[in-house]
């Protein structure tokens, strides 16, 4: 039943354009800038592009290797991890398909950096990989960043971040609500010793 919910919700959809739309926007200006000679331009391209994403549309993840960790520290719902996923690959795809049509002789669509020859957001490898048909050691351009993004995240959530703890890190491998480990239970003697309580709470069980 949440599922049918979620999916009948106009902010799951507007979520799904956002990231459709995020993706197109910085894959396509990204292969539009690799048509210039040297690494220098897609690499402010992409970082502009970026910065302009998340003033603009509420800071979209625009990378499958983000959303995919964010699912595995659970913080999004399976439903929200796929189609977020689907939906950046589209983008990708349609901006490839854009970047064909408008640049000669394919020039651009790269899967790779120019300059280091990596790539930290699949969806970015994916789009030229489909429109062009080379699909050459393409499974390391969803490994590589993929592995990292999902490591970064478990590491901060579970190890580095203030609320991290080992009961936090089983809840989320046993599959359970992480929410009932972050929250702290409210005991009597913790209400008896908030200094912010007001003196009817601060009063001991039972009495008057």
């Amino acid at each position: 039943m949440a599922i049918r919910e979620e999916l009948c919700s106009g902010r799951f959809w507007r979520g799904v354009l956002a990231e459709v739309a995020a993706t197109l926007i910085f894959v396509g200006v990204v292969l539009g800038a690799s048509a210039a000679p040297g690494p220098l331009a897609p690499a402010l391209a992409g970082g502009l592009a970026a910065g302009g994403l998340v003033c603009t549309l509420g800071g979209p993840q625009a990378n499958p290797a983000l959303t995919l960790a964010l699912l595995c520290t659970r913080k999004t719902s399976a439903l929200r991890g796929a189609a977020g996923v689907l939906a950046q690959c589209a983008g990708a795809t349609l901006a490839s398909a854009a970047a064909r049509a408008a640049l000669p002789d394919d020039t651009g669509l790269v899967t790779r950096g120019p300059f280091s020859g990596g790539s930290m957001n699949p969806a970015r490898s994916l789009g030229p990989a489909i429109v062009t048909g080379v699909w050459d050691d393409h499974w390391v351009y969803w490994l590589g960043p993929v592995l990292g993004a999902v490591l970064a995240g478990l590491s901060y959530e579970f190890v580095l971040a203030p609320g991290a703890s080992r009961e936090k890190l089983g809840a989320c491998l046993a599959c359970r609500d992480v929410a009932l480990v972050e929250t702290p239970s409210l005991s009597p003697s913790s209400v008896a010793h908030d200094p912010s309580a007001s003196p009817a709470e601060q009063r001991e069980p039972g009495t008057a």
